[in-house]
């Protein structure tokens, strides 16, 4: 997915004037994007009861949430971060810690703040388009005639 997410912003990246915009979600595309990832997640743990995981169904959501992350920041959906969010949180606040690795909880306590960071610029970054599209918009009053 990481590899196809770098060949969709090559292809549309600033060097071709085509650069996608950060946008967000409908709120019908949010709610199927969650629920997409329930079934998903489920599936994916049951699988995964049979390798001897000790905690399946919590790897198999982080797993879901993650493709849905790579997607959605492939198309440079703001709610991706959102989901890193989510992903890193229960890596550092409960996977991790609970099977006692805490280098790895650390390394996800960076990914956390990096996630947050990306949340806070992306939303700038959103709110830099919205004035660039409203000052580019004409004006709507009607023009003076002399």
């Amino acid at each position: 997915m990481q590899f196809y997410g770098w060949w969709v912003w090559l292809r549309f990246g600033p060097t071709r004037n085509d650069d996608l915009p950060v946008a967000r979600l409908s709120l019908t595309r949010r709610v199927a994007t969650i629920g997409a990832n329930i079934p998903i997640a489920v599936g994916l743990g049951f699988l995964m009861t049979y390798t001897g995981a000790r905690m399946s169904y919590t790897d198999a959501l982080v797993a879901a949430l993650s493709v849905t992350a790579q997607i959605l920041l492939t198309f440079k959906y703001v709610e991706n971060w959102w989901l890193w969010i989510a992903v890193n949180s229960i890596y550092a606040f409960y996977l991790l810690p609970s099977q006692q690795l805490y280098a790895s909880t650390g390394l996800y306590g960076v990914l956390l703040s990096l996630a947050v960071y990306g949340l806070v610029e992306w939303s700038r970054i959103m709110r830099r388009q919205r004035q660039g599209a409203t000052a580019a918009r004409p004006s709507e009053q009607p023009e003076a005639t002399s």
